[in-house]
């Protein structure tokens, strides 16, 4: 894991051409549909085990079954819960591209360094900053 950035120190330029560089949000669609396809997955699982235990009703008794209802009761749930993460990480990946979008198109190009044209005489020095 890398440490995290101190935007910081980073001037305007590199912060914007940090924000404009790479793919964009077509870099999470991968990401959004992998987690989204897990959510189905392990919803699919939750009704597979719901439909198992509705079926061991009919005709399975005892302590045996008692005991084996119980046991995988707590599965569904826990399938249901893990689902309900998944989805939450696929809008989270969604929320992240969009704000990264957002950023790109909110943040201004840098203005022109003053440099070359105060060095050709073009314009005048710029007052000296009051801290």
């Amino acid at each position: 894991m890398t440490n995290p950035a101190d935007w910081s120190q980073l001037t305007h330029r590199q912060l914007f051409e940090a924000v404009n560089s790479g793919p964009g949000r077509v870099i999470s669609v991968a990401a959004e549909e992998h987690w989204t396809r897990i959510e189905a997955a392990i919803t699919g699982i939750e009704r597979r085990i719901s439909t198992a235990l509705a079926r061991s009703n009919g005709g399975w008794e005892g302590v045996a079954a008692d005991t084996a209802r119980t046991s995988v009761s707590p599965l569904g749930a826990w399938a249901l819960d893990a689902a309900g993460d998944a989805r939450l990480t696929a809008g989270a990946v969604v929320s992240q591209a969009e704000h990264a979008g957002e950023l790109r198109r909110l943040l201004p190009p840098p203005a022109a360094d003053p440099a070359p044209a105060i060095a050709a005489g073009r314009i005048g020095p710029l007052p000296a900053s009051p801290d």
